[in-house]
């Protein structure tokens, strides 16, 4: 997935406020962490399409978002959403047809940086 795109109007977004910090802490968000990490209620698979609920998770169409702790693990991973509404949002996956099962969750896919060195007030 070539393109992630962050907005400061998405759900959970990070944000630059001027304290101590606050600089590092955006960046880890987006390039390390990712961000508007929510439970999901369910997953199911049909026909290569997933198909993930949950209440007003903020989820954008076309937003690349991280799936964790699903069973089956084809479910977890990036991927980009396909569609969305209020209290679902669908993307393309190899898992079987299906209901998942696990402690699932969603958040926006970071970068994928890593951070070498942390201090106090600084990070590379």
């Amino acid at each position: 997935m070539p393109i992630k795109i962050f907005k400061s109007t998405d759900a959970g977004a990070p944000t630059i406020t001027g304290e101590v910090d606050s600089l590092i802490n955006f960046l880890d968000a987006i390039c390390i962490n990712g961000y508007n990490s929510q439970t999901l209620t369910s997953v199911t698979v049909s026909s290569g399409v997933a198909t993930a609920t949950l209440t007003s998770h903020g989820f954008e169409d076309y937003a690349v978002v991280e799936i964790a702790g699903a069973t089956p693990s084809a479910l977890n991973g990036q991927h980009r959403i396909t569609w969305v509404d209020a209290n679902t949002f669908t993307f393309a996956t190899t898992a079987a047809d299906g209901a998942a099962t696990g402690t699932i969750t969603a958040k926006v896919a970071p970068v994928g940086w890593t951070k070498t060195y942390s201090g106090t007030n600084k990070a590379v």
